[in-house]
């Protein structure tokens, strides 16, 4: 997606699993190694029936794939990120991370990312420059 809100998508033919994206003005969800579509249209209707701010809509949208069948590897241990970015912020996009949060090798990934988007309120103060859509 662009800093316009234009959105595109390019799956592939040779992903292994379910792949495919949805995209429209200001959104795109995609994914590969799903376990279906209706893993994609619990993110995306997750996300476009939320309200608050974007990361908030963003780990919502994770926990109702993830609910709905999510990846379909089956592995014992998974990672889960969330990147948001300021706009016009630095030169080549330096100092542009808004939240940049990762968890790597968890049981439960996206549970522990909304832990520690949890963790990062509470350690902040300077929360009022937030993104709501």
């Amino acid at each position: 997606m662009d800093s316009k809100g234009n959105s595109a998508g390019f799956t592939g033919k040779n992903n292994i699993g379910f792949a495919n994206h949805f995209s429209s003005k200001n959104f795109i969800c995609a994914g590969n190694m799903l376990s279906g579509e209706e893993v994609l249209k619990a993110v995306s209707e997750s996300f476009s029936k939320s309200k608050g701010r974007l990361q908030d809509k963003l780990i919502k949208g994770l926990l109702a794939g993830q609910k709905a069948g999510g990846d379909n590897r089956n592995k014992a241990y998974g990672s889960a990120s969330l990147l948001i970015v300021k706009n016009n912020h630095g030169p080549l996009g330096i100092g542009d991370r808004y939240i940049d949060l990762r968890v790597d090798y968890s049981k439960q990934p996206v549970e522990d990312l909304k832990g520690l988007l949890r963790e990062r309120k509470k350690a902040k103060s300077f929360f009022s420059d937030e993104f709501d859509y």
